[in-house]
C-alpha cells in the first residue's frame, strides 16, 4: 500500500497548519493508512494531500490530490479554488458549512466538510470533590451519608481532597473505593482556598445549621452537593445548589451528575477523536466517501 503525502510547504513562520499536518502523519497509520510527512512528492505518491491549498500549484500525473482548505478570505484564493476543483482536486473544508459554500461558489462538487477535533487538549477530568468540614464525635456530620455518596460515586473516577480533622478512621475505609485522597486535617486558609480552586463538586452532609463551605463554594461559581437545611435553603436559586434530604433524594442527584459526565464525556471523545477524523479522510481518499 502506498503511503499517503502529507505534504507540507515549508514556510518561514510555521504556524497551525504545520502542526495540524503532523498530527495527520502520525494518527493516519495508527489506523492502518501508511502516511509520509515530506515537503516534495516522488513516484511512490498516488494520494497526495496539500497543506494547504495556498501552494497546490501543480500535481504529479497518475496521483490523487486533495488540499486542506481554509482562511478564503480573498477573491483570488477563491479562484485558485476553482481551478482546482475543475482540475479534479478535492478541497476538505474544515466544515461543511464551508464546503457547502464553497461548491456553490465554485460551481463544483470537490468540496467536501470535516470538522476537525481538538488540537492540544487534556484527558477528561476525573471527578474533583471536596469534603471541607472536621469531624466530631457526637456524629453532627452524619458520616455514613458521606460513605453513601462516594459508594455512589464509585463507577467514576473520584479523586478525594479533605480539609479538617477527625477523617483518618473514614479515609482508611473508603480506600478501596477511592484510590486518590489528598487529605489535609490542619485547616488553613491558604489550604482552603486552594483545595477550592482545584476541585469541582462540594458534598456537604451534616444536618446542622448549614455549612459555610456551601456559601464558599457557591460564591466560586462551582457545584454543591448538599443537605436541604439551614441556610442551605436560601440559596435554592443558584443552578450550582443541588440539595437532597434522605438517601433516596441524594441517589437521584448523584444520578443526575453522573449522567451529565456521561454526556460530556461523550462530547469530550467527538472533540479528541483524530482517529475517526483520520478514517474519515481515509473515505475520501478513497472515494468510499460521497460529497
Amino acid at each position: 500500500m502506498n503511503p499517503v503525502a502529507i505534504l507540507y510547504y515549508t514556510e518561514k513562520k510555521p504556524w497551525i497548519i504545520k502542526t495540524i499536518a503532523e498530527k495527520f502523519a502520525e494518527c493516519l497509520p495508527r489506523i492502518g493508512c501508511p502516511a509520509e510527512f515530506t515537503s516534495i512528492t516522488t513516484p511512490n505518491h498516488k494520494t497526495v494531500y496539500h497543506f494547504n491549498y495556498l501552494h497546490c500549484r501543480q500535481t504529479m500525473p497518475g496521483t490523487k490530490n486533495f488540499t486542506y482548505v481554509t482562511h478564503v478570505n480573498e477573491d483570488w484564493k477563491l479562484q485558485l479554488l476553482r481551478s482546482q476543483a475543475e482540475a479534479g482536486i478535492v478541497g476538505i473544508c474544515m466544515s461543511e458549512d464551508t464546503a457547502r459554500r464553497m461548491r456553490e461558489l465554485t460551481k463544483s462538487k470537490n468540496f467536501v466538510g470535516l470538522t476537525p477535533p481538538a488540537l492540544r487538549f487534556l484527558p477528561f477530568p476525573p471527578i474533583r470533590l471536596l469534603f471541607a468540614s472536621r469531624l466530631y464525635e457526637d456524629g453532627r456530620k452524619n458520616i455514613s451519608i458521606f460513605e453513601r455518596l462516594l459508594n455512589l460515586l464509585s463507577e467514576d473516577e473520584v479523586e478525594l481532597s479533605i480539609i479538617g480533622s477527625g477523617w483518618e478512621d473514614f479515609i482508611e475505609r473508603v480506600r478501596p473505593i477511592i484510590k486518590h485522597i489528598n487529605h489535609t486535617p490542619d485547616f488553613s486558609e491558604e489550604a482552603y482556598l486552594d483545595m477550592i480552586a482545584k476541585t469541582d463538586l462540594l458534598f456537604y452532609g451534616g444536618c446542622d445549621e448549614g455549612a459555610i463551605s456551601v456559601v464558599d463554594y457557591l460564591a466560586a461559581g462551582k457545584e454543591v452537593l448538599a443537605t436541604a437545611q439551614g441556610y442551605h435553603l436560601d440559596f435554592t436559586s443558584s443552578d450550582k445548589l443541588h440539595l437532597f434530604s434522605n438517601h433516596e433524594t441524594l441517589a437521584e442527584q448523584v444520578q443526575m451528575i453522573l449522567q451529565a459526565r456521561q454526556h460530556a464525556k461523550r462530547i469530550h471523545q467527538r472533540l479528541t477523536d483524530w482517529d475517526a477524523y483520520c478514517r474519515k479522510h481515509v473515505e475520501v481518499f478513497s472515494g468510499k466517501l460521497e460529497f
